[in-house]
């Protein structure tokens, strides 16, 4: 529940991660929970292990990573309200001594060299500037540890008339979250980590286009009963506001071209990358 009242010229003020994080919106993973457990397993999670993960939002991702392999995760976003959300969730889960959250900055990581075992972000990564948030990844990890992503990402090859949709689609999502967001060719991910060093690297593709029973399933793994109680809040919200209407409406159509849209969704997907320092 949201402890603050804020009016709806404060709700205005929010970027839409923020406004999210107010809501208490779950954020849903592309290929759902077994994605974020086959990143787990690819990053080498366990016992006695310290993992960063840098952009945690509401901190669903870190407190099951936490639960389901046994170690510990220090979720960081830059987002207060998000923060908030995921410190009530790890109190409600039992989860804090699993689990920690705090505001940070992917560019400027507030911890020790040589601190984690893993350092992984999940549907953040595309919203930085690569060169520069992967050497402080680097910097914190330990020599053998992983960064690990579970990101979006386009083919390097792709039709005109369909690679000027999905352009139209990150600009759209830049517009609406005024973040840069841009959905990169598995060989990008590749050369910015070798640029850094980190040469062995193990890559998964996987398609983004969902069937409706996939839908389903994804939704119900992230609170999907949560998500109708929380609804009739954000529609009110929604009607009451031009500029909140706009930016969630945003964010739905760029949902349409890379997820429902069978022709362009064709030629994107998300792409599990673990590499090795």
């Amino acid at each position: 529940m949201v402890k603050e009242k804020l009016s709806i010229k404060e709700l205005e003020k929010l970027g839409y991660y923020d406004l999210m994080g107010y809501l208490d919106a779950s954020f849903f993973n592309c290929g759902g929970i077994d994605s974020v457990d086959r990143l787990g397993e690819l990053c080498k999670l366990g016992q006695g292990k310290r993992i960063l993960e840098v952009g945690c939002g509401t901190g669903t991702n870190a407190i099951h990573l936490a639960e389901k392999f046994g170690c510990h995760v220090t979720g960081i976003d830059i987002s207060e309200k998000m923060i908030e959300q995921a410190k009530e969730k790890a109190t409600s889960t039992n989860m804090t001594d699993k689990a920690e959250f705090m505001v940070g900055d992917a560019y400027n990581l507030q911890f020790e060299n040589n601190r984690f075992d893993a350092v992984i972000t999940i549907f953040v990564s595309q919203f930085l500037d690569l060169p520069r948030a992967f050497k402080e990844f680097k910097r914190v990890l330990k020599v053998g540890g992983y960064i690990g992503l579970n990101e979006l990402y386009k083919e390097d090859e792709i039709p005109e008339d369909i690679i000027e949709k999905i352009r139209h689609a990150e600009n759209i999502l830049q517009e609406a979250t005024q973040l840069p967001f841009k959905l990169n060719p598995p060989n990008y991910w590749k050369k910015t980590f070798e640029d850094i060093d980190m040469n062995k690297i193990e890559m998964e593709k996987f398609s983004i286009y969902a069937s409706f029973k996939e839908i389903r399933k994804v939704v119900k793994e992230f609170g999907g009963k949560k998500i109708l109680k929380i609804m009739p809040q954000i529609i009110g919200i929604m009607l009451r506001s031009k500029k909140i209407r706009t930016m969630i409406t945003k964010a739905n159509q760029v949902k349409r071209v890379l997820i429902y849209d069978k022709k362009s969704a064709k030629y994107v997907g998300y792409i599990l990358i673990a590499t090795q320092k």
